[in-house]
């Protein structure tokens, strides 16, 4: 369930980094555009026809790129929080270690420059070998306790929309395309006039006041379906005890009639059925409705979860990077229609 309010430190972070399908942490998170995240190896069983996948758990579809589900967007954010959980854990944790790459190491710091968390052999070396010792490292010890700001564990992004700008920093937010980008991409693919560029650290200001303000407008659109839900379910009980009203009427009725009139039993069962048809028709329309809202306050949840996550914990780059399909799903959903 999504939050009321923004507090830092304080949220759950389980809705979000346990996959749909397994329910246990995800490994490569991948997303959907419904902003559903699901591990690789889960959406890779899902049954699904050519270009595009349903999600598992809204229903909205997804247009699959030519490489299929290999080639959806990684949700680098989930990774994230996976590594922020473990931090905030308590008592040692084993892993792979990013360095040395030996399974079921004890971790015992977070090397920027390694990406990933390292073992006391790998801190050592960390220590002695000339290419890590200009290496950023810090102690899981001093994350924890506060002594370090966790912020500062995660390396600046580097450009992934072109091989050749590997190395370069992101530094702009391209406003045209709705991405953040290196400089090369600002000289090359994105120059002015035809591309709106923006300075990415200035973008994520004005974006997380644009998402502040949708969250709030889709709080109050999810109050409603939580009470259109609630209705929902009165009607179909209070329709469960009409018909088991009606259906004794009917039967005392029935009754008489045989006793007074002698009809046959052909004409006894016909109101019987009429009514069965009745209560039938009614319930899968209060059912279908159920559906709906249903669906839509998985969405809400979800996107609210998500968004909530983003301004909390999230990075210049976790802002600028999710705010083209976090602000136009929320905006679809601040408006959707509550019955």
């Amino acid at each position: 369930m999504a939050q009321s309010n923004l507090v830092e430190n304080e949220y759950d972070i389980d809705s979000l980094i346990n996959c749909g399908i397994c329910r246990s942490e995800m490994e490569q998170p991948k997303a959907l555009t419904c902003l559903h995240t699901f591990c690789f190896k889960c959406l890779k069983n899902v049954q699904h026809p050519p270009g595009q996948i349903t999600c598992p758990l809204c229903q909205d579809d997804t247009l699959l790129p030519k490489g299929g589900v290999d080639e959806l967007q990684n949700n680098f954010f989930i990774n994230q929080l996976k590594e922020r959980k473990a931090i905030r854990g308590t008592g040692e944790f084993k892993m792979l270690c990013k360095c040395c790459k030996k399974p079921d190491q004890v971790n015992v710091a977070r090397c920027v420059d390694c990406d990933g968390f390292i073992c006391q052999n790998c801190v050592d070396s960390h220590e002695s070998l000339h290419p890590l010792v200009n290496h950023n490292y810090y102690a899981i010890d001093d994350l924890r306790s506060g002594k370090v700001d966790i912020s500062q564990v995660w390396k600046k992004q580097r450009c992934h929309l072109n091989y050749d700008h590997k190395d370069q920093i992101l530094r702009y937010f391209c406003k045209t395309c709705g991405i953040p980008i290196c400089l090369a991409c600002a000289l090359l693919e994105h120059s002015r006039p035809e591309h709106d560029l923006i300075d990415m650290e200035l973008a994520a200001k004005g974006q997380r006041e644009e998402m502040k303000g949708l969250l709030a407008s889709c709080r109050e659109v999810a109050k409603r379906v939580d009470t259109a839900i609630k209705e929902n379910d009165k009607v179909k009980t209070d329709l469960n005890l009409a018909m088991d009203k009606a259906s004794k009427d009917l039967l005392t009725v029935n009754e008489k009639a045989t006793d007074f009139l002698k009809l046959p039993d052909d004409e006894h069962h016909s109101n019987s059925e009429k009514l069965q048809t009745i209560n039938a028709e009614r319930s899968n329309h209060i059912d279908s409705k159920k559906t709906r809202l249903s669906n839509l306050q998985a969405k809400l949840n979800n996107a609210m979860e998500m968004a909530n996550q983003v301004l909390i914990s999230g990075s210049t780059h976790d802002v600028t990077s999710n705010y083209t399909t976090l602000s136009a799903t929320l905006k679809q959903l601040k408006e959707a229609q509550v019955d």
